[in-house]
């Protein structure tokens, strides 16, 4: 199972991912690294990111969608009340958005 980041890594990740808009190897193994998980393409792999969300999170929800336009990738991740959404480029993108936002 994947640890849980202290808020200094989620702040730090949060903003490499705001900046991110496709596969970034080096951005994968920093989430490899503070999540103590495998090293995988996170950024590319939508399978990738959701395994993340349930190995660090086994009890948080996720959903998937498009926004309103049906272009833009969004993803909720949710537990109890806390909650992170995100829209992003790809879907692996808006995965690992929302779980930084539902983690802080």
């Amino acid at each position: 199972m994947a640890r849980r980041p202290s808020i200094i890594e989620i702040d730090t990740m949060t903003g490499h991912l705001d900046d991110a808009d496709g596969p970034d190897p080096a951005i994968d193994e920093m989430i490899a690294r503070i999540f103590q998980a495998e090293s995988a393409a996170y950024l590319s792999s939508a399978v990738a990111a959701r395994k993340l969300v349930s190995d660090t999170w086994p009890e948080a929800n996720l959903k998937v969608g498009y926004d309103v336009s049906g272009v833009f990738p969004t993803a909720t991740v949710t537990c109890d009340k806390r909650r992170g959404y995100a829209v992003a480029p790809t879907v692996s993108l808006a995965i690992l958005r929302a779980l930084m936002r539902a983690l802080k």
